[in-house]
């Protein structure tokens, strides 16, 4: 049922959705549901990157991939900004490596848009 959710038209279902992150047999479905709302789903994924979220360490690393795998500019921008936020909520220095892939989304993104805008300009 989860192929079946459409964004924006199954919105009212956003939280639903994420709920479902948290068990094995819905999971993948879930991402895949999360991944197709594209933008309109990044400011859901952000709430639960929260670090004050209740949203369970797996569910995070899901929303994560989620956002991720949607790949714009502005999910690439939730993704750094949710790790900025750990470090300065925590103390704790966000891994070099989760920097470094926020960083390289985001300069993908970037590059893909400007690739397309250059195209569309010819």
């Amino acid at each position: 049922s989860l192929a079946a959710v459409t964004w924006p038209l199954d919105g009212d279902l956003c939280d639903r959705v994420v709920d479902l992150l948290e068990r094995r047999g819905t999971a993948g479905a879930a991402v895949e549901a999360l991944v197709r709302g594209g933008d309109a789903v990044v400011p859901l994924l952000g709430r639960c990157l929260d670090p004050t979220a209740v949203t369970s360490t797996h569910g995070q690393v899901l929303c994560a991939r989620a956002a991720r795998e949607i790949g714009t500019v502005s999910s690439a921008a939730m993704l750094r900004a949710s790790a900025d936020r750990r470090t300065s909520s925590t103390g704790v220095a966000t891994p070099a490596r989760c920097t470094a892939r926020c960083s390289a989304a985001l300069a993908r993104v970037s590059n893909s848009s400007i690739s397309v805008a250059t195209a569309g300009a010819s």
